[in-house]
């Protein structure tokens, strides 16, 4: 689903293109690996390159070369929206008795250590408050016997 806000009526172009289902700098990535720029308009791009791009989406073909030596590795935003979570236990607002921790989360961040600390310390918040709540089930199951 493509948010159509920045769309510019008078050139027909986006001013940035965003996507609810693919993270903004992977998106642009993808697009500039199909020769699409933000120059170009939508409605005159080929059949070739978007079945090119939808492919590309798919597919995702990646080749690992190596690590960033400029030290700006980050975290992969998306997953669970923060929103969604109740951030005292770290518990899905949707589905009780599931808890979220790390990555799952839509968090966005520099590494080295940050990220790990985020991690270790939702991990330990979220398998507390799991532990809680499985003994609250416990407790309610036996007072009702």
């Amino acid at each position: 689903e493509i948010d159509y806000e920045d769309y510019d009526v008078e050139t027909g172009l986006f001013r940035e293109t965003r996507t609810r289902l693919i993270p903004r700098r992977l998106w642009i990535n993808l697009c500039r690996h199909n020769g699409i720029t933000d120059k170009m308009r939508w409605v005159d791009l080929s059949k070739k390159t978007i079945t090119a791009l939808t492919s590309t989406i798919v597919a995702c073909p990646m080749e690992i070369t190596g690590k960033n030596t400029y030290k700006e590795e980050f975290v992969t935003a998306g997953g669970i929206k923060l929103s969604q979570i109740d951030m005292t236990t770290l518990g899905s607002r949707i589905t009780p008795g599931l808890f979220c921790c790390g990555e799952v989360m839509d968090v966005d961040g520099v590494t080295g250590g940050y990220n790990f600390m985020n991690c270790w310390g939702s991990g330990f918040v979220a398998g507390t408050s799991a532990v809680q709540y499985v003994k609250q089930i416990h407790n309610n199951h036996v007072e009702s016997i």
